[in-house]
């Protein structure tokens, strides 16, 4: 895919030390500045897939991005992780509870009616 980018796009894209952190509004290119980024990073440097962590706003936008790097041939022995933000936070809850100050990992994170008794298990 031969995919045009602005500059500021190829800066976010070209972008190599530490988290980047792309903001713009809708229909500005974000998706395709990131799913460039993901693949420069896996191309030009090497970086393995599974080390790829993309944060989206909505369920739908991490979907998008999910879709359009799930048949890259350059990514058929792992994948990026791409999750909103409630979802990774609720698989470092679960994944890692000891860290993130309970006791136990919570059962269901998502369960309305545990919420408060999970923010309240003591440390």
């Amino acid at each position: 895919m031969d995919v045009k980018l602005d500059e500021h796009q190829l800066k976010a894209v070209n972008h190599l030390e530490g988290p980047a952190l792309v903001v713009a509004g809708p229909g500005s290119g974000k998706t395709t500045v990131i799913i460039e980024r993901i693949l420069n990073l896996v191309r030009e440097h090497n970086v393995d897939p599974a080390r790829i962590l993309a944060i989206a706003f909505t369920k739908t936008a991490a979907e998008e991005m999910n879709e359009r790097l799930r048949n890259e041939p350059l990514l058929n022995h792992s994948q990026p992780k791409i999750c909103t933000l409630h979802v990774f936070g609720k698989d470092l809850i679960t994944d890692y509870p000891n860290e993130a100050g309970f006791n136990k990992a919570p059962n269901n994170v998502w369960n309305a009616d545990r919420i408060g008794q999970i923010i309240n298990l003591e440390k």
